[in-house]
């Protein structure tokens, strides 16, 4: 198991976009790209209480940021337990390498790291945005951001930021 099968597995298209980066950009992409899937794979586990996803969002880029790939493997271990078979396969395979994600990480240049870190606490801010703000996803409700600012604000966490 590598980061290239992780990413091919869970990115479909990223990963085709990747393989024509150049050489020394590629793992920097894959494993910003895994550690921001793995937040959005518990984000949008709708099995497990939204508090408990906060809390793991909260906390993950931390324990990529310190290096603890065992409390990460721990807590994802955790969401597949409650998760069970109801989780794609290829997501579930990314959670049981979440130590895999996190060690690669950590071979990162310094800068690279860094980059990765702002893009991670980017995209988790608008994961706990997304958890805190709008209704559940078993609600059946539609809430919109109430203004463009707010709106803009958004997606640059989302998306605007990487």
């Amino acid at each position: 198991m590598d980061i290239k099968y992780l990413l091919k597995n869970n990115a479909r298209t990223i990963y085709l976009s990747a393989k024509i980066l150049p050489k020394e950009k590629r793992k920097v992409f894959a494993v910003a790209y895994l550690v921001c899937r793995v937040a959005d794979t518990v984000a949008d586990t709708s099995l497990i209480e939204p508090s408990k996803r906060i809390a793991f969002i909260k906390q993950f880029p931390i324990l990529v940021e310190k290096g603890n790939d065992q409390t990460a493997q721990e807590m994802a271990t955790a969401f597949l337990s409650k998760a069970g078979e109801n989780i794609y396969k290829n997501e579930a395979e990314l959670l049981r390498n979440i130590d895999l994600c996190i060690n690669e990480f950590k071979t990162l240049k310094k800068t690279a790291q860094r980059i990765t870190l702002e893009v991670l606490r980017a995209v988790c801010t608008a994961m706990i945005e997304d958890l805190t703000f709008f209704p559940s996803e078993n609600s059946g409700l539609i809430k919109a951001l109430p203004t463009p600012k707010e709106t803009l604000k958004y997606c640059d966490y989302m998306g605007g930021q990487p």
